[in-house]
């Protein structure tokens, strides 16, 4: 039988950002990083998912504080889903088979924040 051989090394990471005030954006939403701003193992494997969101108004300005974590997008193998059927049961590969749809609820998110945040210019908002 063949055991899945094991991702190499990646830090787990949590993206905090603050950006101008912005509505619609949910816990649990999900979005991808625009490669070349993370080092390639992340922006090729990973995507964000939105962990914690808090409004502020002062001084005439609304903002939006943005605190996500990492998830992979890499979908699994057929050896890696064989290997999890034997391994740990049919309850393990009928979930395998749910992610995969939540992947699509994920994709239809992350369209929806690209949508949202397009007119924003960079300028206005910043990576803390």
């Amino acid at each position: 039988m063949c055991v899945p051989i094991p991702a190499p090394a990646v830090i787990p990471i949590e993206l905090s950002f603050t950006m101008m005030g912005i509505g619609g954006l949910k816990i649990g939403q999900a979005f991808l990083i625009e490669e070349g701003l993370l080092p390639n193992q992340y922006s090729e494997n990973f995507g964000f998912i939105i962990t914690g969101l808090s409004h502020n108004i002062a001084d005439g300005k609304w903002t939006t504080d943005v605190k996500t974590q990492f998830y992979s997008t890499k979908k699994p193998t057929p050896e890696e889903i064989a290997y999890f059927k034997e391994k740990y049961g049919q309850e393990t590969a009928r979930r395998v088979r749910e992610l995969k749809s939540f992947e699509k609820y994920i994709e239809f998110n992350q369209d929806l924040f690209k949508r949202a945040t397009q007119f924003i210019p960079e300028a206005q908002y910043e990576l803390v």
